[in-house]
């Protein structure tokens, strides 16, 4: 699934016991190019970063 078709919908927990879970294939095909499965690493780790920033402002 492209990065452009991924939807994420931000919601309140509590305080205690945050966990962010992604689901992330395990496999690709021998003829993705090596840079999409790069490029989708780093809008996941993109992503991290903007979960974690935003739960330290509250």
């Amino acid at each position: 699934m492209p990065e452009c078709m991924v939807d994420a919908a931000p919601q309140r927990l509590s305080a205690r016991g945050r966990v962010v879970t992604f689901l992330v294939p395990a496999g690709y095909v021998h003829s993705t190019p090596h840079g999409s499965v790069i490029n989708r690493g780093m809008a996941l780790a993109a992503l991290s970063s903007a979960i974690i920033v935003r739960a330290r402002r509250g």
